[in-house]
């Protein structure tokens, strides 16, 4: 992925590959590796080595957030920037 700046508040859409399971019985030989591929948009909260922050909902009165996701940074494919947030 190359790397992109992403500010505070930026609504981006992020598309990652996720942890996927199962719970079904099945047999051996019909189990197949195939990436769960995600596409995530919402609000760029912050960071750490290695996960992002996004937050789905924010009031902007209280700010109070919910709904936020927690992505690995490894898995992290693209990202696209929607909306700046100097202009929300």
């Amino acid at each position: 992925m190359r790397r992109i700046i992403v500010n505070k508040w930026d609504i981006i859409l992020v598309k990652w590959i996720d942890a996927a399971s199962n719970s079904n019985w099945r047999a051996g030989e019909d189990l197949e590796l195939v990436p769960y591929r995600v596409n995530t948009a919402g609000m760029f909260i912050g960071e750490d080595d290695l996960h992002w922050l996004i937050c789905l909902n924010h009031g902007w009165t209280s700010g109070n957030m919910a709904d936020t996701i927690q992505i690995p940074k490894g898995m992290i494919e693209h990202v696209e920037i929607l909306k700046r947030a100097e202009t929300i």
